[in-house]
């Protein structure tokens, strides 16, 4: 498994923070992978990835086949009815950018609205062992 990759590339870039995050639904938390994403289990290797635990942390992490890098996420806020997650990104505790996604259910998938780049579901949690590889803190 290549979870060691993980781990020596982002528990230098995701720091664990006291930023509040908001909870998510069921269909929301998990791991979503762009089209052509390559995983070995639910490590991505190749293309990007958003991790999202139910809790509302998680992290975007882009891979190119030989190393991955990352950046912690933090909901902020989830709209049930637009199915908007609006969210932070941080580094060292600190809100380095702001952005949103929306789900979109009929089709599944995660949406950016910046330039429409699609997530689809590659798993329906964020295991223990992925939060410890991308260096967040353990699910409360």
């Amino acid at each position: 498994m290549h979870t060691k990759y993980l781990v020596a590339a982002l528990l230098l870039v995701l720091r664990a923070s006291a930023n509040a995050a908001t909870p998510l639904p069921p269909e929301v938390a998990g791991v979503w992978g762009t089209a052509g994403s390559q995983f070995h289990g639910d490590d991505l290797w190749k293309g990007q990835a958003i991790y999202l635990d139910s809790d509302g942390v998680g992290g975007f992490v882009g891979g190119d086949g030989s190393d991955v890098l990352g950046v912690r996420l933090v909901v902020t806020s989830y709209d049930a009815k637009s199915q908007v997650i609006a969210f932070d990104l941080t580094e060292d505790g600190k809100v380095i950018d702001h952005g949103t996604l929306r789900y979109d259910k009929p089709e599944h998938t995660l949406v950016s609205p910046k330039d429409s780049q699609r997530y689809y579901r590659h798993a329906e949690h964020v295991s223990a062992e992925i939060r410890k590889a991308i260096g967040l803190e353990p699910h409360p």
